[in-house]
């Protein structure tokens, strides 16, 4: 417990010990200093993401998988809209783009799996003016003003925001008026005990962060990484040039004594080999050295190696980081296991890509309603539609949909919702009613049976087969 204490602080700078060696290393040195002198776990989080490109390449995945669930504003409409659900769904569209809210997915999505909270402050005029992000490194939650820098207290609620706590000149408070609303979103901060920025208990207010339970692998695995670097460092074949100084001899120095004489036999025979080094340090590896006779120059290569190779504990380890996110390797095993682990990998998204979207849906109703003075009875009719299937997902789905409408016991509304789409209109119904008819006109027309029987479904690993492995597969 004490080590771990002693190599992961956050409350002060660390500094690394300098390893002498090649510039390979001390780059590595480099790479890692940021690491040691975090001064609290949001910034070690992030440091985690720019070292480890397993763990950075999940959590992006991942977030892209949530701004792939936004589709966009909606209105739920009866079966024909009306000129204000027209207008209010315009309107809402608009305002979408104009605030990013897709690319806000994605960011908002990335810091909840990096951090556990992410933050903003949403300045509004005649709508929203400004959506200022707030830096969760530098961020406290107090529940009354009073309790800045009291760091004996335990906190709550959440009422007010503080930026940089502590520090005079840049000390912010939000919300500061009534024209600022503090928009919070947490990962999981029902009834959690964690510890704040000022080492404050708090409860129910902040999340932990889906990478604290993935710190030992990452630093397990640069640890490796750095053994590795430097155990290859010392094992290459070294270049020695062994120069003949039995010319120099303590006979041949002044001095009073033996040792006085042999120290100044010795110096003289470190400058020598220092001005030696100098010279062959200047020379390209496509020149030849011009030396005295007697100077030998050869090769010196390990006589046993027994280390072993770290790629398989690497793998190891990239692998558990990666499942650690919920993320894991597609195409390794038969259609249904692929099935079911796509099922779970959209699990964490969907629920990151629900928090996000009642944050949001609000704010953009509040923009609706002070901006153009939109009524409540309408607000309440604007949505967010959220559709996270996966390709695989999305094949299944599709079956399953076609069993039931060929089944007769379920209406089209129905159908529609199960693949996220809103109840038909009248007027779609007449364009479908007008591809129906030019079909059978002229068109062969599928029945959903005929596409159910003809439908391919993979039921083997997605390798390559040979009649050899094929042999090897089945049972006798």
């Amino acid at each position: 417990m004490s080590f771990l204490k002693r190599t992961w602080l956050f409350s002060r700078k660390v500094s690394l010990q300098t390893v002498g060696g090649p510039a390979t290393i001390q780059a590595l040195e480099s790479a890692l200093e940021p690491l040691a002198v975090a001064r609290n776990r949001y910034e070690a989080y992030r440091e985690f993401l720019r070292m480890d490109p397993e763990a950075n390449n999940a959590v992006n995945r991942l977030a892209l998988l949530v701004q792939f669930a936004y589709q966009g504003p909606f209105v739920h409409a009866e079966k024909q809209f009306s000129e204000n659900e027209r207008r209010l769904q315009q309107l809402a569209v608009e305002a979408c783009d104009e605030f990013d809210f897709r690319g806000r997915f994605f960011y908002i999505a990335r810091h909840l799996l990096r951090d556990g909270d992410e933050a903003f402050v949403v300045h509004f005029d005649d709508g929203i003016r400004q959506i200022q992000p707030l830096p969760i490194s530098k961020l406290t939650i107090l529940e009354s003003i009073d309790q800045i820098q009291n760091v004996g207290v335990t906190i709550q609620k959440a009422n007010f925001y503080v930026l940089n706590e502590g520090v005079a000149d840049k000390q912010q408070i939000f919300p500061q008026n009534e024209s600022q609303v503090v928009c919070h979103i947490s990962l999981d901060n029902y009834a959690e005990e964690v510890r704040d920025l000022k080492n404050r208990l708090t409860f129910g207010i902040w999340s932990e962060s889906p990478l604290e339970c993935l710190r030992s692998r990452i630093l397990w695995k640069q640890a490796i990484l750095i053994t590795d670097i430097l155990w290859r460092y010392r094992n290459v074949p070294r270049e020695v040039h062994e120069l003949d100084v039995s010319m120099y001899t303590p006979e041949k120095f002044a001095g009073a004594t033996f040792e006085a004489r042999l120290d100044s036999c010795n110096t003289a025979i470190q400058t020598y080999l220092k001005n030696y080094a100098t010279q062959v340090a200047r020379k390209k590896v496509d020149q030849g050295y011009v030396i005295t006779k007697g100077t030998r120059i050869y090769y010196t290569e390990p006589t046993r190696v027994a280390y072993t190779s770290p790629n398989e504990v690497v793998e190891q380890i990239n692998e558990s980081i990666r499942e650690g996110l919920g993320w894991h390797k597609a195409g390794r095993a038969t259609y249904a296991t692929e099935l079911v682990a796509a099922s779970y990998v959209v699990l964490l998204p969907d629920l990151l890509a629900y928090k996000i979207k009642r944050a949001l849906l609000e704010l953009l109703r509040q923009h609706l309603r002070k901006k153009f003075n939109i009524p409540e009875d309408e607000l309440k009719k604007l949505d967010m539609r959220l559709s996270l299937v996966l390709d695989i997902l999305r094949g299944e789905l599709v079956r399953q949909i076609a069993i039931l409408a060929a089944a007769g016991t379920h209406t089209l509304d129905e159908l529609r919702e199960l693949l996220g789409d809103e109840p038909i209109t009248d007027e779609q119904v007449k364009r479908l009613v007008q591809i129906a008819s030019r079909g059978r006109q002229g068109q062969s027309v599928q029945t959903i049976l005929d596409i159910l029987a003809t439908a391919e479904r993979q039921v083997e690993p997605s390798e390559h087969l040979t009649p050899e492995s094929r042999r090897e597969r089945q049972v006798t």
